[in-house]
């Protein structure tokens, strides 16, 4: 197994801001096309897109021609907020114990950790669900330029066109 910085339901919810993000505005798309285009098991991304609607970063309309948009426009969401919308507050754990971790109850790696901690707050504060979109796109086009390791899967959807 894999270990990854963040929840199978945080990695679930990456992947469907920026399928979503990548959408025209004022398009509802459904939970299924999300599901499909993305990998993602239907019933698992039901409770996902919950969350980001608590989160408002999601709106959902129901009907015939409902689905879901962003709440925002995409350069104003960050990576930061969407991982916060499913996990909560990130990289609070003790890397040295099975606590939190603080600076009045700190292991011995708590002080360099704290600055790897703020520099990766940083990231994902920084970057954006249009950033995501912008990153795929480079990458299925297969335009030069370096994509970041953790940007290199395609989606099959965008591979097609939808």
């Amino acid at each position: 197994m894999i270990a990854s910085l963040f929840s199978r339901p945080c990695t679930y919810a990456l992947r469907a801001m920026s399928y979503l993000a990548a959408q025209p505005g004022g398009k509802w798309t459904g939970k299924r096309e999300i599901a499909q285009c993305e990998s993602i098991p239907s019933a698992f991304l039901s409770k996902v897109l919950l969350s980001l609607c608590q989160g408002h970063v999601l709106r959902s309309h129901k009907g015939l021609r409902g689905g879901y948009e962003l709440a925002l426009p995409a350069e104003r969401i960050s990576l930061l907020t969407i991982v916060r919308s499913i996990d909560g507050e990130p990289f609070r754990a003790c890397l040295m114990e099975d606590r939190p971790c603080s600076d009045t109850h700190s292991c011995e790696l708590h002080a360099s950790w704290s600055v790897v901690r703020e520099q990766l707050l940083g990231y994902l504060q920084s970057v954006t669900a249009a950033d995501l979109v912008r990153l795929r796109q480079l990458q299925n086009r297969d335009q030069g330029g370096e994509v970041p390791a953790g940007f290199k899967r395609k989606s099959p959807c965008m591979e097609r066109g939808e």
